[in-house]
């Protein structure tokens, strides 16, 4: 799994791990991505707009099947 521009990784995640990375957004528009690695298919989320100068969280979930769900919030905020 790979998220940022910073290019954040872990090789690995077993099902039911939580990893986290700060995330400064950057850009024309901002934007999270994450981009990884199913049942040996890549795959990748495009996630939402995200407003310059402002924090936020972002949850990605993705399930047994591969189905990827996002959460998110500008911080503070909780998910």
């Amino acid at each position: 799994m790979i998220v940022g521009a910073s290019k954040s990784s872990w090789p690995d995640l077993a099902p039911g791990k939580a990893v986290s990375v700060v995330l400064n957004p950057e850009g024309e528009t901002a934007v999270g991505a994450l981009a990884f690695g199913f049942d040996g298919e890549p795959a990748n989320l495009r996630g939402p707009e995200l407003a310059r100068g402002m924090g936020h969280a972002l949850e990605v979930a993705i399930d047994e099947a591969g189905t990827v769900t996002e959460r998110h919030c500008e911080r503070p905020c909780e998910l």
